[in-house]
This record gives C-alpha cells, sequence and structure tokens, in this order.
C-alpha cells in the first residue's frame, strides 16, 4: 500500500480527507495507484549535465515506509475518469532539535503530468497540495514546518517555490547540501582497517550517532528503531575503533532494492564524449563511470555516518570504498551540509562529481522557521533519506 494509516489528529481542520477543484481533487493514494505513480516517478527525469529519474520498486509505500516513523502518499485525481494527475509524498521522522528529539515532516516526490507542467493550473496544483498537507496530514505532536530539498539544477522549481506565490507556504533557505559520488576504483588508496560490526556492536553504534549528531539542527535521531525501521543492522555497518571506544562508525547502506536512481540522458557533450571519458579518464582520474541510458547506478550511501576525528573518517572511506567494490558497486555517495567538516575534507581530498542541492523549510505558521534557523549547532540533513 502506498500509504500507513489516516492522522488521527492532524490539525484543527483534521476532519477534512480531500481538497477538491472543479478539475481534479487531492486525496491519499490508493494501492491502484501504484502503476501510474512508477510511472511519474520513472519518467519524469530531474534537469542537469546527466537527467536523472528516481524510481522506487517494486513498491512506493514499502521503501517509504523505511523513511520515517509514517508516511502518506498524494494524489491529485483528475475528476473526469480518476487519472492521477500529480503526487507527492510527506514522511514524518525525528530529529535533533536544541538536544531534544521533535518530529517533522518532509516533502518529496513532486511529480506533475507533462500537461500540466506549466501555466496556472500548476500554480492551482500547488496550493490544492499544500493546503491538503496542513490540513489533513500535519498532526499536533509535529514541529510546524515541514523540510523539503530541490536540486541546484531545478531552477524552474525554486523561482515558483521561492517567489511568495499567494496561497503557497513560505520557503526558508535552511542550508546548503553536496552529495560527493566517489569510484569505487579510485587509484592510489589502500583500505586501511575498519572492522565489520557485530550485534555487541549495537548499543555503541547508537551511542556514537546520538553523541555525534544531537547538537546538530534538524539531523536525524538514529536510535536502534529508526535504524531497524530503514533495514539497517549492525552487519551494514563499519567501525574504526581504539582503545578508548569507537572513533567512527557509518553503514553501507544499499538502497537498490527499493529505491533506484535511474540515467534518463546525457547533455550532447557529455553523450558524445561517455564511452571515451569510461574507457580512459574515469579510470585513470578515479572518477565514477556513467552509465548508459536507462541503466540505474550501481552505488551505495555511506550513512548514517559519524566519525571524530581526520584520521577514523579517512580509514572508515577507504574500508567503505573496499567493500563497496567488493560487492560490485561503481560508486559511494556521501551527502549533507556543503560545510560538514567530513565533506568538506573529502572534497579536498578524493576525486568526486559534486550534486548541490539546498533544503527548505516550508512554513505552515508564521515565523514558524525561526525555531530552527535561532537554534544553536550547525545544520544536519540526512541526504540519504531525501
Amino acid at each position: 500500500m502506498p500509504h500507513t494509516e489516516a492522522p488521527k489528529c492532524a490539525s484543527s481542520h483534521s476532519g477534512a480527507r480531500a481538497v477538491s477543484d472543479t478539475r481534479w481533487r487531492i486525496e491519499r493514494a490508493t494501492a491502484g495507484d501504484e502503476a501510474a505513480l512508477g510511472h511519474l516517478l520513472a519518467q519524469e527525469a530531474l534537469p542537469g549535465w546527466v537527467r536523472l529519474a528516481h524510481a522506487r520498486e517494486p513498491s512506493l509505500g514499502a521503501g517509504l515506509a523505511r523513511e520515517g516513523e509514517r508516511h502518506d502518499v498524494v494524489v491529485a485525481r483528475a475528476t473526469d475518469g480518476g487519472r492521477v494527475l500529480a503526487m507527492f509524498t510527506r514522511s514524518v521522522r525525528r530529529v535533533w532539535l536544541r538536544g531534544q528529539p521533535h518530529r517533522i515532516g518532509y516533502l518529496g516526490q513532486f511529480r506533475v503530468d507533462p500537461e500540466l507542467a506549466r501555466g496556472p493550473d500548476r500554480v492551482r496544483l500547488l496550493r490544492d497540495g499544500f493546503r491538503f498537507a496542513r490540513e489533513v496530514l500535519r498532526r499536533g505532536d509535529e514541529l510546524p514546518l515541514d523540510l523539503t530539498a530541490v536540486t541546484a539544477d531545478n531552477r524552474g522549481a525554486l523561482r515558483l517555490l521561492t517567489a511568495g506565490v499567494r496561497g503557497l507556504p513560505r520557503y526558508v533557505r535552511f542550508a546548503d547540501l553536496t552529495t560527493l559520488a566517489i569510484a569505487t576504483r579510485a587509484p592510489g588508496r589502500r583500505a586501511t582497517v575498519a572492522c565489520p560490526s557485530s550485534a555487541r556492536d549495537w548499543p555503541a553504534i547508537c551511542g556514537v550517532l546520538a553523541q555525534h549528531r544531537a547538537g546538530h539542527r534538524l539531523a536525524p535521531v538514529w536510535d536502534a528503531t529508526a535504524l531497524a525501521r530503514a533495514g539497517l543492522a549492525a552487519s551494514d555497518f563499519l567501525v574504526v575503533g581504539g582503545a578508548a571506544g569507537q572513533r567512527a562508525v557509518a553503514a553501507l547502506w544499499d538502497q537498490r532494492a527499493y529505491k533506484q536512481t535511474l540515467v534518463r540522458g546525457y547533455r550532447a557533450d557529455v553523450r558524445l564524449a561517455r564511452r571515451a571519458w569510461n574507457a580512459t579518464a574515469a579510470r585513470a582520474l578515479g572518477l565514477p563511470p556513467l552509465p548508459p541510458v536507462g541503466q540505474a547506478l550501481a552505488q551505495a550511501w555511506l550513512a548514517p555516518v559519524a566519525a571524530h576525528d581526520d584520521g577514523a573518517a579517512e580509514a572508515l572511506i577507504d574500508a567503505a570504498l573496499a567493500t563497496a567494490r567488493a560487492r560490485g558497486l561503481d560508486q559511494v555517495l556521501v551527502g549533507g551540509w556543503s560545510g560538514d567538516p567530513l565533506l568538506v575534507r573529502l572534497r579536498a581530498t578524493r576525486r568526486h562529481i559534486a550534486v548541490a542541492s539546498t533544503a527548505y523549510l516550508v512554513e505552515w505558521e508564521p515565523g514558524a522557521a525561526d525555531l530552527v534557523r535561532w537554534a544553536p549547532g550547525p545544520p544536519a540533513v540526512e541526504v540519504a533519506t531525501l
């Protein structure tokens, strides 16, 4: 099923279950919408020098269940015939803020049928969708704002969502994000010691993750329950330790069983140079290869990750690349706030392909973003769950 449960106390408007227009109605998706949702996700490619589509096979709902305590898939359904015209998802997760766990919604997977992608209908759709999220999906135990992310290449969406259009919630910039794709066949590196963890390490892993991120704004709460929900076990983690305890921990999180990144096309110059790049330059420079159009990227995330010093971080990365290479993966992804010390170090020391995006706070109440913007600590967004 694409959603879990109906909210019990979303807001003072929680009696509503749909938002209607003369051409469509906004409502929760049903199991019968799975094929239409999969088509929207797999076919709509995000802009850039490589056009990527994010598929959720075999089930969108099964994948979303790994990403939050509760989740909803919402559709705009044509009043004439019931065709799915647009969709978005919302998942609720626990995050750290001022040293305490709080629940926050994450908005994602915005997709619109090409016939409605431009013009006034798109704005009307957005207004109705945001109204549904505010009046139906939100609960009283959540922060009065949601989190979302937009890639830097998606300029059309950025212009629309940040223009202060009447009827849309205010988008407040929260953090610049960077994702690094590091090739597993990078030359000149030798894996250093990092031990795969076992079940007896589980409490210590959770403790290190909590200690490392509790002082960050909107860092996910990676406790034992959240890790198990994500499908992560102790055997997925690498640990760098010493006499004083664990100095770094990270999971090599392969999400391809439920979330795939498909190549839909390349910019003309990249397309012409792709074969030559893969045969010579990518291998020589230690950069990820460019797969053919239609193929899914062979990648895994290094997430969640916590490293207390540079030496431990280097050992962790070396071991992750070696482990990923042994599993037949082409690249390891590391993402987060662009100013995160680990990312800054990796950008300086590892050859990579970088993808930029921006995290925004979506205000459901005026001034709600100030709760986060003026809180102490650096920002932290788990890009692997976006």
